[in-house]
């Protein structure tokens, strides 16, 4: 597998949400180091975090930071589709 695409938030707080949490276990600190070391100010709504996904079977993990909100969940699907 080539890539892992996750919905998380602007921190890139891993432990927030199933998949989050199922990819930060798998990664293990290893992950949450590579994330702290290269996004130390998180990302902003609408942009990529990309970490190795090595450790858990692929090249690399995409996290996307998504917007919240019934008001914004069509902008959430346009950005969604551009993390793909």
């Amino acid at each position: 597998m080539d890539v892992i695409v996750n919905s998380s938030n602007t921190k890139l707080k891993l432990e927030k949400g199933v998949v989050s949490s199922l990819i930060s276990k798998e990664g293990g600190q290893e992950l949450k180091d590579e994330v702290k070391k290269k996004y130390r100010s998180g990302i902003g709504y609408g942009q990529i975090a990309k970490t190795s996904g090595e450790k858990i079977g692929c090249k690399e993990i995409y996290h996307g930071a998504l917007y919240n909100g019934v008001d914004l969940q069509k902008l959430s699907i346009k950005v969604f589709e551009n993390f793909l």
